[in-house]
C-alpha cells in the first residue's frame, strides 16, 4: 500500500548527513529509503516554511515562519554620526562625533534602515560634560516619522525617553523602539538627542551611535 511520508520543520537537521546503506550492507533497504525520504521532507518543510508560499509571492521573497509571521533576522548596524538639523548648535568634536554649542540643543539622526526593518534597540556613547541631575541631563529620544503627502503632513511620534546616568562619566545610553512596525515609504525612524541645560558652556559628546534592528533580507516588498 502506498504511504505518505508528510516533513517535519522542527525535525529538519542539515548538519546531519542522510545515511544509506554501502554496498554489500545487510540491511532493511525498504526502512533506510523511508528514512532517507523522511529526512529530505523535513528539510523541504523547513526551507517552505522558512520562504513562506512561494508560488504566491508577487516577484520578491517575504521570510515567514509556520504561523504566518515575519521571520526576521537581527542585524547590528554601526551608524556614521551623520546628522540633521544641527543648526550651529552642534560641531564636530574632530573624532567623528559630534559637540554642543548651546543648551538643550537638539539633533536628530535620521535611521536610513532598509524597507521592512523594524528597529529594535539603539545604544550611544556619550560623554556629558557635567553632572546633572533630573530634566537637567542628556536626553535621548527614539522617534517614529510619519509622512502623509497627500494631506500633506508630517508627524513624529516619542517612542522611549532616555536620559544620561547623572554623572559626566563616559557612558553608554541605551533605548527602545516601543511599538515600532516595518519600515515603509512614508514611516520611518530616527534617534534624537538634547544637551544637558548647560550644553553651551559644559560641553556634551555624541561619540558612537548603534542601532539594531529586524531585517527580512535582501529582497522584500
Amino acid at each position: 500500500m502506498p504511504q505518505d511520508i508528510t516533513g517535519v520543520a522542527a525535525d529538519a537537521a542539515f548538519a546531519s548527513p542522510i545515511e544509506m546503506p554501502a554496498n554489500g550492507d545487510a540491511v532493511d533497504i525498504a526502512q533506510y529509503w523511508q528514512d532517507a525520504i523522511q529526512q529530505l521532507c523535513d528539510r523541504e518543510a523547513y526551507l517552505y516554511e522558512r520562504f513562506g508560499n512561494i508560488a504566491n509571492v508577487s516577484g520578491d521573497w517575504t521570510y515567514v515562519d509556520s504561523g504566518g509571521l515575519p521571520d526576521l533576522i537581527q542585524k547590528t548596524v554601526a551608524f556614521p554620526l551623520y546628522a540633521n538639523h544641527v543648526n550651529g548648535l552642534w560641531e564636530g568634536d574632530g573624532n567623528g562625533g559630534f559637540r554642543s554649542l548651546a543648551n538643550s540643543a537638539l539633533i536628530c539622526f535620521d535611521l536610513r534602515l532598509p524597507k521592512g526593518a523594524i528597529p529594535e534597540n539603539v545604544r550611544a556613547i556619550i560623554d556629558p560634560g557635567v553632572a546633572r541631575s533630573g530634566t537637567n541631563r542628556m536626553r535621548m529620544r527614539t522617534v517614529k516619522k510619519t509622512v502623509d503627502y497627500a494631506t500633506p503632513n508630517v508627524t513624529f511620534a516619542t517612542l522611549q525617553d532616555n536620559r544620561d546616568d547623572t554623572t559626566n562619566a563616559k557612558q553608554v545610553i541605551n533605548g527602545g523602539f516601543v511599538g515600532a512596525t516595518a519600515v515603509t515609504d512614508t514611516e520611518t525612524y530616527a534617534v534624537w538627542f538634547n544637551a544637558g541645560n548647560t550644553g553651551g558652556t559644559d560641553n556634551d559628546l555624541i561619540q558612537s551611535l548603534e542601532i539594531r534592528f529586524y531585517d527580512p533580507g535582501a529582497r522584500n516588498d
